[in-house]
């Protein structure tokens, strides 16, 4: 990696290579993997008057492009990048399966996007140095959505989703509880696990160094949970669309998962859990 141009230099391809043949098993199941699901992807047929089809369709398709970006950023080495894009991707296949079960849920998504237009029109409105920015038709248009909000739900303030609730509801609190949760303080927020990525320990703890550069360290991991996840999606898609003819496929890619995870163990907060057995 250049040191004048970090990740962006025109040599990293080297990195890439090498990573990808380290991890060769590990490439060789999300290459068939991610084959399945784009063959799945076109089969996503919902019409144009089916809300809960439509949703699912679209989930679908945000889901392996999130789990596409996950590998391109893993093979990289950006593993707090690509854990990133492993939380969004978990959140987005809780809320596909729990669409696939339950048509109602298409208004509670409405109202969850109702509720965040409402939230920051009135976080923008509340913000002087930024309503100094603003001219008076923007600052209209800002009032008009809140207003338009109440008028849709009189009485009340749309509510937001709570995704706990919802993975328990679908039986994917593995989902959240593996690879949600702790994703959020390792990579996506700048807590302390995220943050000692970047910092070099001596043998007694004191940091020496500071790092910047592709880490490796937990790879293994961040792919196996990806993998998992994309599986999950597949699954749901299959099942909710009765595309039957791709569980042989399906079954197949599960079992070159479980072939690479068998005796695998996922560390959070300083416990060690095994992989839960609803997680493929």
């Amino acid at each position: 990696m250049s040191a004048v141009e970090g990740f962006l230099s025109t040599g990293f391809t080297k990195t890439v290579t090498r990573i990808r043949q380290d991890y060769s098993s590990w490439f060789d199941v999300i290459h068939k993997c991610n084959r399945l699901a784009m063959d799945v992807l076109p089969r996503l047929k919902s019409g144009t008057t089916n809300d809960q089809k439509l949703l699912e369709a679209g989930l679908y398709g945000r889901a392996i492009q999130s789990f596409q970006a996950v590998i391109l950023l893993a093979e990289r080495g950006m593993s707090a990048d690509a854990r990133t894009v492993l939380r969004s991707l978990a959140e987005t296949s809780i809320l596909q399966r729990k669409v696939a079960q339950d048509a109602t849920f298409v208004e509670k998504m409405v109202e969850h996007h109702q509720y965040h237009r409402r939230t920051l029109a009135n976080a923008l409105l509340r913000d002087k140095p930024t309503m100094a920015e603003l001219d008076p038709e923007q600052v209209r248009k800002l009032q008009a959505t809140i207003e338009d909000i109440d008028a849709a739900y009189p009485g009340r303030k749309p509510a937001d989703i709570n995704l706990a609730d919802i993975a328990t509801a679908i039986g994917g609190m593995a989902l959240y509880n593996v690879i949600f949760r702790p994703t959020s303080g390792d990579a996506v927020h700048a807590d302390l696990d995220a943050i000692i990525r970047h910092l070099v320990p001596d043998e007694k703890g004191n940091i020496s160094g500071l790092r910047f550069g592709p880490d490796t360290s937990d790879l293994t991991d961040t792919l196996s949970l990806a993998v998992s996840v994309l599986l999950h999606v597949i699954d749901a898609g299959v099942e909710s669309f009765e595309l039957n003819d791709f569980r042989s496929r399906l079954g197949a890619c599960v079992k070159g998962w479980k072939s690479l995870t068998s005796s695998m163990m996922y560390c959070a907060n300083a416990h060690e859990f095994s992989m839960p057995e609803n997680t493929f």
